[in-house]
């Protein structure tokens, strides 16, 4: 019984492989997208997109924080309400609930607290700085007032606004003491307006929205208006919708909502929350501006992003390309499969080379070898070919998650228990799978893929929890990117120090795996290259390590075993790096002036032409890469000379001194801790981040391998994620989180646990099987061949300047 368990134990163990992860989540997401592109086309066939949603559904993710369903909307600010509205007309035309939203309106607009000053009367406001005039109409009733006021603006006596909202109710119901005749004279009243309106919608220039009635809060109601109840209300809001369904007007359901769950303190039981006027005021911005103002974090009412751009109609060609070259080569690889008849080999070698009826030996071998290498060849084509392919559909799924409407979008909401129950769950699982390390060393493959792991996985955290508001929070990730960087400085510094190669195949092959996945989202997503801004940060610091250890006299292990002085050359060369990062440091201007030319200034601009966000990302980790550099030549230095002694699973140091730098690691980490905490603001601690960073990393990596024990132990599950760390964290923009990092993928709506959870393990696959095809495609595209790989980079020189011509 007991065999049988653990050989079914292992059979299972064997078949949770990554590959058969990535065979089952591709199944899984076929069948996702199909359910999503059937319910995209069954509401586009009636008419129904995101527009009709920002009006009609919703719900809270927030007690204060309200999300349509299937997309985002923005909170719009008072200079995007001026653009929206310049040379506009606004009018409001209802009750002492319509004249709510006026006020609101007004003072999201100007920024200024508007209140009741007048009641049952008209109002108006014009903002001289936008020419927008905004107006409020006291018809509580729907009757022969109303109809006149429509007539006027059709008449063209009175200039006719470009946004009408209008509702009324409950007045009819106070005055007439909910009976059932007000509800038929209120039918009939409100179908002649209706004839009215739509005349007036007519006007390509006018958009007219029809409130319906929000709840009342029936116990604390008081006097005449205890007639209002919510079964009177639902009977008028019955009656408008059924008179405005089939037109053109633009009927307002989700204000009901809005109320109806808002967790709020009610007012007087007619009048709703404020909180819950502001979020109706922002739903009527989003429905009326966002096609206009197009907001970053917004997806509502915003359309699809056609026609494709000039690169993306090139990539499907490209991919397409990639498509048939792979049906080819493989028909060639399989016809090379089938080994050549004798006849044939006789036929290439000509019969003068004929002896005895037979080949010499050694053509026979030169056949051989001439077959294979064309069959490795093939081979190795046709596998970039499919590679390439499944890169194209990969990123036909990006495209389609992050700039359609097919899959729904959810803002992000922040809570102290989503972000540290997720923290807790991956650290619980990465402790699980603690394995041996076969190399104790310091900073061991291991170790350091691990880390880069765990810190991913944090990140990933992070954004997906919209813990960005939360300072303390933020600058810890901050200390996440600055280990990532001191990573770049240590690793890249150990190679060339250690193996003295500086060849061109070396850099084209490190620029290349850090730059294909981001090279085509650009193009596929129509992106700056600065917007993926981790990879333009490595890229830049890769290059700077390689100057500063290619410029002559080069300096590596080898030379300084033969002329000690180039410890000393090592020393004046990184000493002169951390100078010139200083220097930099203290000017913007300085540094722009080095990035602003072109094509420098293409790649690294963004937002627009700016350089501020690329200064921002150089200067608040200028030292670590160098540090990276430092702490790997000091490390190396002190090993070939037997200080350090790392090839056994004991301490680096004695127990007294290995206590001593324990205690002093974690203080070192509690003392940024601190200031994370204690700092105010991020300009404020991002100033003394720059140093203050360098005292965390050094405590984090004593603290890790000073004491043998830890420094032999590392996490396999960790290590896993560490591996595929960039692919995650680029491929997270579009395809985890989204509309470009700023809400979250809905695969599996209304579920938000299994929506993480199946989103999770689809981008996990996807982020994996893009670090396999990266791979494949660098050992095509950057052989062991220098000459081959300098008339590739030039061409890809050449190419990349087109690119940047045509507005990339």
């Amino acid at each position: 019984m007991a065999g049988a368990l653990e050989r079914s134990t292992r059979d299972l163990t064997e078949k949770c492989t990554v590959e058969n992860a990535k065979r089952l989540a591709f199944p899984l997401l076929a069948v996702i997208l199909s359910l999503h592109g059937l319910g995209f086309y069954f509401s586009q066939q009636s008419g129904y997109d995101t527009c009709d949603v920002l009006l009609t559904t919703g719900y809270y993710l927030t007690p204060k924080q309200w999300q349509p369903k299937g997309c985002m909307m923005h909170k719009y600010k008072a200079g995007e309400i001026g653009r929206c509205l310049q040379n506009q007309r606004v009018a409001f035309i209802g009750d002492s609930r319509v004249r709510q939203l006026y006020n609101s309106f007004l003072t999201e607009f100007t920024g200024k607290e508007f209140h009741d000053a007048i009641v049952h009367s008209d109002l108006s406001h014009t903002e001289q700085s936008t020419n927008t005039f905004v107006e409020f109409r006291w018809q509580p009733h729907i009757n022969d007032s109303t109809i006149d006021l429509y007539q006027t603006w059709i008449s063209g006596k009175i200039q006719k606004p470009n946004l009408i909202i209008h509702g009324a109710a409950t007045w009819a119901i106070k005055d007439f003491k909910g009976e059932f005749s007000a509800i038929e004279q209120y039918k009939t009243n409100l179908s002649k307006v209706a004839l009215q309106m739509d005349t007036l919608n007519k006007d390509p220039d006018v958009k007219i929205v029809w409130i319906l009635q929000a709840p009342v809060v029936e116990p604390l109601l008081s006097g005449p208006r205890k007639v209002i109840t919510n079964n009177q209300i639902d009977l008028y809001n019955d009656v408008a919708y059924a008179q405005f369904r089939n037109s053109d007007i633009q009927v307002w359901q989700s204000v009901r909502k809005t109320a109806y769950f808002s967790q709020s303190p009610p007012k007087d039981g007619l009048h709703v929350p404020d909180d819950v006027i502001e979020t109706n005021c922002h739903l009527l911005l989003n429905w009326f501006c966002n096609k206009d103002i197009d907001p970053a974090d917004a997806t509502c009412c915003k359309g699809l992003p056609f026609p494709l751009t000039l690169h993306q109609k090139t990539l499907i060609i490209f991919f397409t390309f990639c498509f048939f070259g792979s049906l080819f080569m493989f028909t060639r690889v399989k016809k090379k499969h089938v080994r050549q008849p004798p006849d044939a080999a006789l036929c290439e070698a000509g019969e003068g080379q004929l002896a005895n009826g037979q080949l010499p030996n050694g053509h026979v071998k030169e056949i051989e070898n001439r077959q294979s290498e064309e069959m490795s060849s093939n081979e190795e084509l046709y596998n970039t070919f499919v590679a390439l392919t499944k890169f194209g559909v990969i990123l036909a799924y990006f495209y389609i998650c992050d700039r359609t409407d097919l899959i729904p979008k959810e803002q992000k909401h922040f809570s102290y228990l989503q972000f540290f129950v997720a923290f807790a769950y991956i650290a619980v699982v990465g402790f699980f799978f603690d394995r041996e390390t076969k190399q104790p060393t310091l900073l061991n493959r291991d170790q350091t893929e691990e880390w880069k792991g765990w810190m991913q996985l944090v990140i990933l955290i992070y954004h997906v929890t919209g813990a960005s508001t939360v300072l303390p929070i933020y600058m810890h990730v901050r200390i996440l990117v600055a280990m990532y960087l001191f990573q770049t400085g240590y690793g890249h510094f150990s190679f060339f120090w250690k193996k003295g190669e500086f060849g061109i195949v070396r850099v084209c092959q490190v620029m290349f795996r850090l730059n294909f996945l981001v090279f085509f989202l650009c193009l596929a997503m129509d992106r700056p290259y600065q917007f993926y801004y981790f990879v333009p940060l490595v890229s830049f610091w890769f290059v700077v390590v390689y100057v500063v250890m290619v410029i002559p006299p080069r300096a590596t292990v080898k030379t300084a075993a033969e002329h000690p002085t180039h410890y000393l050359l090592m020393t004046v060369k990184l000493a002169a790096l951390f100078t010139v990062c200083a220097l930099i440091g203290f000017s913007e201007v300085l540094f722009q002036n080095m990035f602003n030319w072109w094509p420098m200034v293409k790649l690294f601009a963004w937002p627009g032409t700016s350089l501020h966000e690329w200064w921002f990302r150089w200067q608040l980790d200028r030292y670590v890469v160098g540090y990276g550099m430092f702490f790997a030549f000091a490390y190396i230095s002190l090993s070939s000379m037997g200080k350090i002694k790392d090839n056994n699973p004991a301490n680096l140091f004695s127990p007294i001194l290995t206590a001593i730098i324990v205690i002093g690691s974690i203080l070192a980490i509690v003392v940024y801790t601190v200031h994370a905490f204690t700092c105010s603001t991020k300009p404020e601690c991002n100033e003394v981040h720059t140093l203050l960073s360098l005292l965390p990393v050094t405590g984090f990596i004593l603290l890790r391998n000073v004491p043998g024990y830890f420094r032999t132990k590392y996490s396999s599950f960790f290590a896993w994620f560490g591996k595929i760390s960039l692919e995650l964290f680029i491929g997270q923009y579009h395809i985890w989180l989204a509309n470009d990092t700023k809400g979250i993928l809905v695969l599996v709506p209304h579920y938000p646990t299994l929506n993480k959870l199946v989103s999770s393990f689809i981008f996990v696959c996807i982020a994996h099987e893009i670090t396999s095809i990266t791979t494949t495609v660098t050992k095509w595209a950057v052989p062991n061949n220098t000459k081959v790989v300098l008339r590739r980079f030039f061409l890809f020189c050449a190419m990349l300047v087109l690119l940047l011509l045509a507005g990339v």
